[in-house]
């Protein structure tokens, strides 16, 4: 059901003289009203706190002095960069060389090469002979065997013309001989032998009261390499060993007589072919 809207009947108006004082009094009753809020809000607005529980933050924040302003460290200068030397140009791999099928080994040319050594053993002087007795060395140095082999020795007499009768030696061998059949490479061949000369042929020297002799021993080595002929040739003092370097030589003015303790030295000068 419908109500009738509500009506209100006017008030009468006070007299005039109280009309000044009750119209002046609801200005100032609002003026007042307005400046407490304000003051209320500009309170709240300078202690509101922080939200979350933080501390009181100010609104107003005064400008903080700049801090003078520092140039910046200048930077290094980047160290100089050494430019790197170019690779050397790598030699283009050469195309190898087509060979023919191998035909075997190939080896240099073999030879034999005979070297001799000498150790005298003893010296036997009699009224008609000396001889001596030596074991003798023969060593195949060589890649090839060496065959057909000559043994010669002689015996000279120390004196002036020694080298020469020597040299005529070597060049002269006799040639003649009981010949081995051949000495493989790198093998030796040792045996004893001795070689017998006349008592005629000793030149005996004359040493105060004694009379001595200093015999020279030289030898030939005849042999076959391949299809050459070669020779190895030398020579040696003999004597007696005594307390220094130097040879004692043998006395003939003692009659027959049997020396042991003997050494040898080689002499400069030889063949080898």
């Amino acid at each position: 059901m419908a109500t009738a809207p509500s009506t209100f009947a006017p008030e009468p108006e006070a007299s005039s003289s109280r009309s000044g004082g009750l119209k002046f009094l609801p200005w100032l009753l609002a003026a007042l009203a307005l400046g407490a809020g304000g003051a209320f809000l500009f309170y709240r607005s300078r202690s509101r706190p922080a939200l979350a529980g933080g501390a009181p933050i100010d609104l107003f924040v005064a400008p903080e002095p700049k801090a003078p302003s520092i140039p910046p460290a200048p930077r290094p200068a980047p160290a100089a960069v050494q430019p790197k030397p170019a690779p050397a140009p790598q030699p283009l791999p050469q195309p190898r060389p087509t060979s023919p099928a191998s035909l075997g080994v190939v080896s240099t040319r073999l030879r034999p090469w005979l070297e001799l050594s000498m150790v005298p053993l003893r010296c036997i002087v009699t009224d008609d002979t000396v001889t001596f007795e030596f074991e003798l060395d023969v060593f195949n140095s060589g890649n090839g065997p060496a065959r057909s082999i000559l043994i010669e020795a002689n015996v000279f007499n120390a004196g002036p013309s020694q080298d020469q009768a020597i040299a005529r030696f070597f060049a002269e061998p006799v040639g003649q001989g009981e010949r081995i059949d051949s000495i493989l490479p790198l093998k030796h061949l040792i045996f004893r032998t001795q070689v017998v000369t006349p008592r005629a042929n000793i030149q005996a020297i004359d040493a105060g009261e004694r009379q001595v002799f200093v015999p020279l021993i030289a030898f030939n080595v005849l042999y076959s390499a391949a299809s050459n002929d070669a020779q190895t040739s030398l020579s040696y003092l003999v004597g007696r060993e005594g307390n220094g370097e130097k040879l004692a030589p043998f006395r003939l003015d003692l009659g027959p007589r049997l020396f042991r303790g003997l050494g040898a030295r080689l002499l400069p000068g030889g063949v080898r072919r």
